[in-house]
């Protein structure tokens, strides 16, 4: 079972100085409790931001200068990525966002301000000729 989504992601980035707090962060989110659709964590958590936001099925790289841009949702189905967003926003920067869609048309954003996940809900609406 699950919910089938896809995701478009945007300006999702971590700046160098934030990058250890944001991994423990995403360690500690896993000494609590297993999340859906998440590998388990090594018994002393992950030593790299990239490896930490894969196992939550999110592609990241690291620019020039150190900073890590997370750019690509590999999964299928939403699981406890809210989570994941809502515990690691305080070391994002602002305007990130990750555009979602769901199935039977369901649209969403996520969007990183002021170091928190604003959500917001909305339809397409398509206008024709006159």
């Amino acid at each position: 079972m699950g919910y089938y989504v896809t995701m478009d992601l945007g300006g999702i980035v971590i700046s160098a100085e934030d990058m250890q707090s944001c991994l423990d962060t995403i360690n500690a989110l896993q000494d609590d409790c297993e999340y859906s659709w998440v590998d388990s964590s090594p018994p002393n958590g992950w030593s790299d931001l990239k490896v930490a936001f894969l196992a939550w099925r999110y592609e990241g790289d690291y620019d020039k200068d150190g900073d890590f841009h997370v750019h690509y949702f590999e999964g299928e189905k939403l699981g406890d990525d809210e989570a994941l967003w809502n515990a690691v926003a305080p070391y994002l920067r602002d305007g990130g966002e990750i555009s979602c869609t769901g199935e039977e048309a369901d649209h969403w954003i996520w969007r990183f301000k002021d170091r928190k996940l604003e959500e917001g809900w909305g339809e397409i609406v398509y206008h024709f000729g006159d």
